[in-house]
């Protein structure tokens, strides 16, 4: 069956099908030992927050279908005709099975674990869809028989909860399956197409291997064109080796490109392809630094560094920026006859005759280019440039892959609105810095309210509210060290961490500091705007080591501060607890003689309102 994305010329279908399942089926004993050690680690982390029986089934099933899928791969192994189309149909079903199963998961086990649960769970849904994209993209039908049903169910889930935190994460999802969508389908379409041009490259073999035999033949018959038809032969015969070569180099530095390498290995092993496969002077991959300047990303060959002179650096940078300004491939030809640019002493001393710039595209802009050089003067071929064009955009997918993986990790981390980090964010700080201030200096938590912000909301409306928002932030930030930056836990909540301090009293100075920078008066939108804010301290050791605890002091402690008038901090103290326990108890006790009739008038004061 057709793929979305197939092109129409069905020649090479049977053989390309064969091609991606070989893919698939190749990687599913990896992707079976992932089901069964994630599964696992999932049934471990939430075997004492919730019923172990359900827990066992989902697992037991997980282990079932990983022992089918197995199977199915054991069969297909020994298959005589491991391309038919019902191993296709069964490696679609296996992983329909998996994502359902996985799906089920998010659905079952949504809240089990509370909030962390909720995260770890999240992750290794994730997780899961990134390693799907990976091992079932070649067939496209099978990630989404896979990607959906085990993504869906978990967000639905989290949709309807009333926290508008599992609303963002859903949103985040959300946009996590759409990048992946698209991304999943980009992949299959370069794999399928690859695969096509080596299925048309062995039938271009073919045709002139065949050709190559019909003048064998005519040579026989002609003892005068003997050299020259034998020469051609073995031209030609060097031309297919070397271009096969370059295809199956360019192929597998695909892989490479796709496989999650980082940027910094991905452009070593680019330059060094170029310089060898084609076998030139130097090769270097070149990211614009600054309005006229490139910087070495990596380098191979004939590179001795840029040079230092601003005059010379230009010089011999000119012909990289011109193709990142265009758009467009430079080649040189000549150095010594070239007219358009000022290539520069370094270049010309180091001997080099031809250069080619060839441009790493990007999703706004280009990011840099690939620069190719030798000492022969037009040595660079139509083939030579096109290689060096495939490595190119190669190095622009895996950069615009980069860019989105980070992208997603920085939405799943920062505040939407101010940019600040948010309550996850936040939370994995805390831990972090609680584990490095049991061996060092006194820490503290604050959690700061802005004082009577609802009624800028009611008064001048929400966009005034979202822009006060933001201001509040950048104020924040000039109150606190750049290593620690203040977040926002949602609302008008903010939270900041001081680490390393030597006294309660150096809190309470920040504290103060933040107090008096927010009463300063806010101009947003033409509106004078003037708050205040509380704000609860809690201090590790003294007021304990666990994150959950600190905070809950510190909510303690601003509790107390909205009591005294606002616009204050207070430190938490033991009695807080029983205070605020006392006044829920009394409220409660009223609550209760009100329902149940048992308050009594004795004294009424009468007033003489004249």
């Amino acid at each position: 069956m057709n793929e979305p994305g197939r092109p129409a010329d069905g020649r090479h279908d049977r053989a390309i099908r064969h091609s991606l399942l070989d893919l698939c089926y190749g990687i599913m004993p990896l992707v079976l030992a992932a089901n069964v050690i994630n599964g696992g680690l999932l049934t471990i982390i939430l075997s004492g927050k919730m019923e172990w029986r359900r827990l066992a089934v989902w697992y037991l099933l997980i282990v079932i279908m990983v022992i089918w899928r197995a199977l199915v791969l054991r069969r297909r192994q020994t298959s005589p005709d491991p391309g038919a189309k019902r191993w296709y149909f069964l490696l679609v079903a296996g992983a329909g099975a998996s994502g359902v199963l996985w799906g089920a998961a998010g659905w079952l086990f949504h809240q089990a674990g509370g909030v962390i649960g909720d995260a770890i769970l999240a992750l290794v849904l994730a997780g899961m869809g990134v390693g799907s994209l990976a091992s079932l993209a070649p067939c496209l039908w099978a990630f989404y028989a896979y990607f959906f049903p085990s993504i869906l169910p978990f967000v639905v889930r989290i949709s309807s909860a009333d926290s508008s935190d599992y609303h963002v994460l859903a949103a985040m999802l959300v946009v996590y399956m759409l990048s992946l969508t698209v991304l999943g389908r980009r992949v299959h379409s370069w794999l399928e197409n690859s695969l096509r041009l080596s299925c048309e490259n062995d039938d271009l073999i073919d045709t002139l291997e065949e050709r190559v035999k019909e003048r064998t033949k005519q040579l026989s018959e002609a003892n005068d064109l003997l050299a020259k038809d034998i020469a051609l032969r073995e031209r030609t015969q060097v031309t297919l080796a070397d271009y096969g070569d370059r295809q199956a180099a360019i192929a597998a530095f695909g892989h490479r490109a796709l496989s999650g390498v980082s940027l910094e290995a991905l452009f070593e092993e680019a330059v060094t392809l170029v310089a060898q496969r084609l076998g030139l002077a130097g090769c270097a991959v070149l990211q614009r630094s600054g309005t006229s300047k490139m910087r070495t990303r990596a380098s191979a060959g004939w590179f001795a560094g840029r040079p230092a002179d601003a005059a010379a650096a230009a010089a011999a940078d000119e012909p990289a920026m011109h193709a990142l300004s265009t758009g467009s491939t430079v080649v040189i030809a000549d150095v010594a006859e070239e007219n358009r640019f000022e290539v520069g002493r370094w270049l010309r001393e180091g001997g080099i005759q031809s250069i080619v710039e060839i441009v790493i595209a990007g999703p706004d802009a280009p990011y840099g280019v690939v620069e190719a050089l030798d000492v022969r003067p037009g040595r660079f071929s139509a083939d030579d440039v096109s290689f060096i064009h495939a490595i190119a955009n190669l190095l622009a997918a895996a950069v615009g892959r980069k860019r989105t993986e980070t992208d997603i990790k920085r939405m799943a981390m920062e505040d939407a609105l101010t940019g600040l980090p948010n309550r996850v964010h936040f939370r994995d700080r805390l831990m972090t810095d609680l584990a490095i201030a049991q061996t060092h200096r006194l820490m503290a938590v604050m959690l700061l309210d802005l004082d009577h912000f609802k009624d800028v909301n009611d008064t001048l409306g929400h966009p005034i509210g979202d822009l006060l928002l933001i201001a509040v932030a950048s104020r924040l930030k000039t109150c606190v060290r750049e290593d620690e930056p203040p977040a926002r836990l949602g609302g008008d909540e903010f939270a900041l961490i001081l680490s390393n301090l030597r006294h309660p009293e150096d809190a309470a100075g920040i504290a103060r500091k933040v107090i008096n920078s927010l009463a300063e008066p806010f101009v947003i939108d033409g509106h004078e705007v003037r708050l205040g804010a509380s704000i609860g301290v809690a201090l590790c050791p003294l007021d304990g080591y666990d994150p959950d605890d600190l905070l809950r002091n510190a909510d303690l402690a601003l509790y107390r501060a909205k009591e005294r008038g606002r616009n204050t901090f207070e430190f938490f103290a033991v009695d807080m607890a029983a205070a605020i326990e006392g006044r829920k108890s009394l409220e409660r006790d009223l609550r209760q003689a009100i329902d149940g009739e048992g308050l009594e008038v004795h004294y009424q004061p009468q007033f003489q309102l004249a």
